[in-house]
Protein backbone atom coordinates (compact mmCIF):
# COMPACT_ATOMS: atom_id res chain seq x y z
CA UNK A 1 0.00 0.00 0.00
CA UNK A 2 1.62 3.21 -0.91
CA UNK A 3 1.58 5.98 1.61
CA UNK A 4 -0.76 8.32 -0.67
CA UNK A 5 -3.60 5.52 -0.03
CA UNK A 6 -2.31 4.89 3.59
CA UNK A 7 -3.05 8.88 4.20
CA UNK A 8 -5.84 8.35 2.80
CA UNK A 9 -7.37 5.34 4.75
CA UNK A 10 -6.12 6.71 7.91
CA UNK A 11 -8.16 9.58 7.27
CA UNK A 12 -11.22 8.17 6.23
CA UNK A 13 -10.86 6.03 9.87
CA UNK A 14 -10.68 8.91 11.73
CA UNK A 15 -13.49 11.06 9.69
CA UNK A 16 -15.62 7.47 10.54
CA UNK A 17 -14.86 7.30 14.30
CA UNK A 18 -15.60 10.89 14.83
CA UNK A 19 -18.93 10.52 12.41
CA UNK A 20 -21.12 9.37 15.98
CA UNK A 21 -20.24 12.43 17.72
CA UNK A 22 -20.66 14.94 15.24
CA UNK A 23 -24.68 14.57 13.74
CA UNK A 24 -23.86 16.08 10.23
CA UNK A 25 -20.71 13.98 9.28
CA UNK A 26 -22.57 10.99 11.19
CA UNK A 27 -25.75 11.89 8.49
CA UNK A 28 -23.39 12.29 5.36
CA UNK A 29 -21.60 9.34 5.83
CA UNK A 30 -24.07 6.81 6.93
CA UNK A 31 -27.16 7.41 4.84
CA UNK A 32 -26.39 8.45 1.44
CA UNK A 33 -30.19 8.08 0.73
CA UNK A 34 -30.71 11.64 2.25
CA UNK A 35 -27.83 13.64 0.65
CA UNK A 36 -28.85 15.92 -2.46
CA UNK A 37 -27.46 14.17 -5.27
CA UNK A 38 -27.28 16.97 -8.06
CA UNK A 39 -26.98 14.55 -10.93
CA UNK A 40 -30.32 13.05 -10.55
CA UNK A 41 -31.80 16.98 -10.83
CA UNK A 42 -29.68 17.19 -13.87
CA UNK A 43 -30.70 17.55 -17.19
CA UNK A 44 -29.20 17.00 -20.29
CA UNK A 45 -31.28 19.21 -23.26
CA UNK A 46 -29.50 18.14 -26.91
CA UNK A 47 -30.80 19.59 -30.28
CA UNK A 48 -30.90 23.20 -29.29
CA UNK A 49 -30.70 25.67 -31.82
CA UNK A 50 -27.48 27.93 -32.35
CA UNK A 51 -29.54 30.50 -31.90
CA UNK A 52 -31.36 29.86 -28.62
CA UNK A 53 -29.50 31.58 -25.41
CA UNK A 54 -29.81 30.37 -21.57
CA UNK A 55 -32.55 32.31 -20.82
CA UNK A 56 -34.73 31.22 -23.16
CA UNK A 57 -33.95 27.51 -22.46
CA UNK A 58 -34.24 27.70 -19.16
CA UNK A 59 -37.88 29.85 -19.40
CA UNK A 60 -38.77 26.99 -21.79
CA UNK A 61 -38.14 24.32 -19.21
CA UNK A 62 -39.34 26.44 -16.53
CA UNK A 63 -43.23 26.05 -17.65
CA UNK A 64 -42.21 22.41 -16.44
CA UNK A 65 -41.20 23.37 -12.80
CA UNK A 66 -38.67 24.90 -10.43
CA UNK A 67 -35.79 25.65 -12.73
CA UNK A 68 -32.08 26.43 -10.62
CA UNK A 69 -30.15 27.43 -13.51
CA UNK A 70 -29.36 26.96 -17.16
CA UNK A 71 -26.09 26.73 -19.31
CA UNK A 72 -25.54 26.55 -22.54
CA UNK A 73 -21.68 24.47 -23.73
CA UNK A 74 -20.42 26.93 -26.43
CA UNK A 75 -16.77 26.26 -28.28
CA UNK A 76 -14.21 27.73 -26.55
CA UNK A 77 -12.65 29.42 -29.67
CA UNK A 78 -15.77 30.95 -30.78
CA UNK A 79 -18.43 31.14 -28.17
CA UNK A 80 -20.81 30.02 -30.55
CA UNK A 81 -23.55 27.09 -28.85
CA UNK A 82 -22.56 23.54 -29.30
CA UNK A 83 -26.31 23.08 -29.54
CA UNK A 84 -26.66 21.34 -26.34
CA UNK A 85 -26.67 22.36 -22.85
CA UNK A 86 -27.39 21.51 -19.17
CA UNK A 87 -30.52 22.37 -16.73
CA UNK A 88 -30.64 22.01 -13.01
CA UNK A 89 -34.01 21.57 -11.77
CA UNK A 90 -35.38 22.32 -8.26
CA UNK A 91 -36.48 18.97 -7.38
CA UNK A 92 -36.48 15.68 -8.39
CA UNK A 93 -40.06 15.23 -9.47
CA UNK A 94 -39.42 18.86 -11.36
CA UNK A 95 -36.45 16.95 -13.47
CA UNK A 96 -39.10 13.96 -14.05
CA UNK A 97 -41.98 16.14 -14.85
CA UNK A 98 -39.75 18.22 -17.60
CA UNK A 99 -38.39 15.01 -18.94
CA UNK A 100 -42.11 13.74 -19.95
CA UNK A 101 -43.62 17.33 -20.62
CA UNK A 102 -40.63 18.57 -23.06
CA UNK A 103 -38.98 15.60 -24.04
CA UNK A 104 -39.40 15.98 -28.09
CA UNK A 105 -40.83 19.09 -27.94
CA UNK A 106 -39.36 22.15 -30.14
CA UNK A 107 -37.86 25.78 -29.30
CA UNK A 108 -36.55 27.67 -31.73
CA UNK A 109 -37.46 25.44 -34.51
CA UNK A 110 -35.74 22.66 -33.30
CA UNK A 111 -37.06 19.39 -31.78
CA UNK A 112 -34.88 18.67 -28.05
CA UNK A 113 -34.25 15.57 -26.73
CA UNK A 114 -33.76 16.10 -23.08
CA UNK A 115 -32.99 13.20 -20.57
CA UNK A 116 -30.97 13.25 -16.95
CA UNK A 117 -27.26 13.93 -17.20
CA UNK A 118 -25.12 11.10 -16.78
CA UNK A 119 -21.54 12.01 -14.70
CA UNK A 120 -19.73 11.78 -18.07
CA UNK A 121 -21.76 13.83 -20.06
CA UNK A 122 -21.52 16.47 -17.42
CA UNK A 123 -17.64 15.93 -17.27
CA UNK A 124 -17.44 16.34 -20.63
CA UNK A 125 -19.44 19.46 -20.97
CA UNK A 126 -16.16 21.41 -20.56
CA UNK A 127 -14.52 19.98 -23.43
CA UNK A 128 -13.55 22.87 -25.78
CA UNK A 129 -12.93 20.61 -29.28
CA UNK A 130 -9.40 20.15 -30.96
CA UNK A 131 -8.15 17.71 -33.53
CA UNK A 132 -10.75 14.80 -32.46
CA UNK A 133 -13.74 17.28 -33.06
CA UNK A 134 -15.66 17.62 -36.15
CA UNK A 135 -17.65 20.46 -37.53
CA UNK A 136 -20.93 21.20 -38.17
Amino acid sequence: MSTRAYSVSVLASLVLIAAPSAPVAQKFFTDPGERPDRMTRKLLVAGLSFATSAERLREFVGRAGGVESATLVTDGSTGQSRGFGFVEMASVEAADAAIRALNGQELDGQPLHIELASRSAADRSDFRGGAAGGSR
